[in-house]
């Protein structure tokens, strides 16, 4: 019985795993060659370095908190671009890690209630089992938001998000942070071994049905 409830913490253990890496800094930048144009005074400037979280980019198109008289341009390397767009293509997929979760709570349902004799128990067994996983969620979200190490949330251009003209600049990528790296393989790891775990059972159940069917 206790087997259902494996795939469910490992889903939970991968969506939580990749939670705690949101606030977690990845990519140490180091900003150079920094031309202003701007049509009116601005008091602000960029720093000459900066820290980005899994999930963030230097990239700020689309931004609604920056003014749109502001035009920032950034030039990096195709490399540096690489490893930005490839790390924010994983932040984008965290939804999958959640449709993860509840899969294994559907699996969970369908592994208790397989069997038809005494269903009622099975029943009562696996809503336990669901206000357990739903407990388990709510805590390993606690504990990320309360526990979780952070990254400050100001964007590096705050200090001139209100001028107005364009500004230049270099970024290179200084330092990479392989902790939060870790952190992603290893709710990576957990996730697919959730997955791992509900397909091997469910195709043993067939192989077992079939096998039955013919004697």
């Amino acid at each position: 019985m206790f087997r259902s409830f494996i795939p469910f913490i490992l889903a939970s253990l991968g969506f939580t795993m990749i939670s705690w890496a949101t606030k977690m800094p990845l990519f140490e930048w180091q900003f150079s060659k920094i031309v202003t144009d701007f049509s009116s005074a601005c008091d602000g400037s960029l720093p000459s370095h900066w820290t980005t979280r899994f999930g963030e980019s230097l990239d700020v198109r689309n931004r609604p908190s920056l003014s749109k008289d502001l035009n920032i341009i950034v030039s990096r390397s195709s490399t540096d671009e690489s490893f930005d767009r490839i790390t924010r293509g994983l932040y984008n997929s965290r939804p999958l890690l959640f449709i993860g979760v509840m899969l294994s709570i559907g699996y969970m349902w369908w592994l208790l209630l397989r069997d038809k004799q005494d269903m009622a128990s099975h029943v009562g067994v696996a809503l336990l089992f669901s206000i357990l996983a739903v407990f388990i969620c709510l805590l390993f979200s606690q504990v990320v938001r309360l526990a979780g190490p952070a990254v400050g949330q100001t964007p590096y251009y705050s200090g001139i998000r209100h001028c107005r003209g364009a500004i230049t600049f270099n970024a290179t990528l200084s330092k990479i942070h392989y902790e939060t790296l870790l952190v992603l393989l290893v709710s990576i790891a957990a996730e697919v071994g959730s997955l791992g775990l509900m397909l091997r059972q469910i195709i043993r159940t067939g192989i077992q049905r079939k096998d039955v069917q013919v004697q």
